[in-house]
C-alpha cells in the first residue's frame, strides 16, 4: 500500500512537471528570440542570477531585442503565475536553487511581473509606443496584480510617457490604495503638462498626509514650472508636524525633501526662507 501511494505521488509530480513544462514552452512559443533564447528566459537570467555578468548579458539581450519585446512583456503583466511555477521556471533554467541562499530577491526568484517590469527598465525610454496601452491597463485593469507595477514602468520611460499623464492623475487620485507613491514619483519622472499636474499636487500637499512628501518630491521634477506650488511649499515648512531637521548630515527627511523642492523651484524664495539671505546680496 505504502509503495503504491509513493509510486502514485511520483507520478503526481512528474505530471505536474510535465505541465509546467508545457505551459512554459506554449508561453515562450511566440517570443523573441536572441541567440537562441527566448526573450523570458533572458529576463529570468536578468532577475534570479547571482552572477553579475549573466545579469549583464541578460540586460544586453533585453536592449537588443527592443522594441520586440514590448508585446511579450505586456502580455505578461496580465497574466498569473503561482508561486510553485515561478520557482520552477527559475529552477528549470539553473537560476534558481531552492536548497541555497540566493542574494537577490532575499532567496526567492523574481515573479513574472517583476521580470517584465525589469524588462521595461531595460528598454527604458525606446518603450514609448507601450505607453498607450499601459495607460489603458491603469484605467481599465487596476484590479489586475501586474498593473502595480505600471506606474513605474511608465516613470521609467520618462518624458515619452506623456500620453499617460491622465490616467496617472486618476491613478495618483484614487482611493484604492492608501498611498500612492509610484503614481506620484511617475508623474516626476515624466514631468510634462504642468498645468494639469502641479494643481492636483498642490492639492495632494493641503489634503493627503500620506502621500504629501510623495508629491513634494515629483513637484521638484518641474522645477520652475511649479512656481505656483511656492506657497504650499512655504506654508508645509511651517507646519509643526513635519517630520526632520535640514541640519541633519546624511539622513534625508522630509523637511530636506520640502527645502530641496523650493530650491529647484524658486532658488530665490528658497534662499530667503530657508537659509535666510537676500538673493539680491549675493549678486
Amino acid at each position: 500500500m505504502a509503495k503504491r501511494a509513493r509510486v502514485l505521488i511520483a507520478a503526481l509530480f512528474v505530471a505536474l512537471l510535465a505541465l509546467l513544462a508545457w505551459t512554459s514552452l506554449r508561453k515562450t512559443g511566440s517570443e523573441p528570440v536572441f541567440e537562441g533564447k527566448p526573450l523570458n528566459e533572458w529576463l529570468l537570467q536578468l532577475k534570479d542570477s547571482n552572477s553579475d555578468v549573466e545579469r549583464i548579458k541578460a540586460a544586453e539581450a533585453v536592449r537588443h531585442i527592443g522594441t520586440n519585446a514590448i508585446p511579450t512583456l505586456l502580455q505578461m503583466l496580465r497574466e498569473e503565475e503561482s508561486p510553485f511555477e515561478t520557482k520552477y521556471l527559475a529552477w528549470h533554467r539553473g537560476w534558481y536553487n531552492p536548497f541555497v541562499i540566493h542574494l537577490k530577491g532575499l532567496g526567492g526568484p523574481a515573479d513574472i511581473f517583476e521580470r517584465a517590469e525589469a524588462g521595461f527598465r531595460e528598454l527604458g525610454p525606446s518603450a514609448a509606443a507601450a505607453v498607450p496601452e499601459l495607460s489603458r491597463m491603469l484605467d481599465r485593469e487596476p484590479s489586475l496584480d501586474g498593473t502595480s507595477y505600471v506606474p513605474s514602468i511608465l516613470g521609467n520611460i520618462g518624458p515619452g510617457a506623456k500620453a499617460a499623464v491622465p490616467a496617472l492623475l486618476r491613478a495618483a487620485l484614487s482611493t484604492n490604495t492608501l498611498e500612492h507613491f509610484y503614481e506620484l514619483d511617475a508623474l516626476g519622472q515624466i514631468h510634462a503638462d504642468p498645468d494639469s499636474v502641479v494643481p492636483v499636487l498642490i492639492g495632494i500637499i493641503s489634503n493627503a498626509p500620506k502621500d504629501r512628501i510623495y508629491a513634494v518630491r515629483a513637484l521638484g521634477q518641474f522645477r520652475g514650472e511649479a512656481k505656483s506650488a511656492v506657497p504650499a511649499l512655504v506654508a508645509l515648512l511651517n507646519d509643526p508636524n513635519l517630520q526632520g531637521n535640514s541640519s541633519r548630515k546624511g539622513l534625508i527627511t522630509d523637511r530636506f525633501r520640502v527645502e530641496s523642492a523650493l530650491q529647484k523651484i524658486d532658488p530665490e524664495t528658497y534662499a530667503r526662507v530657508v537659509t535666510n539671505t537676500d538673493p539680491a546680496s549675493t549678486r
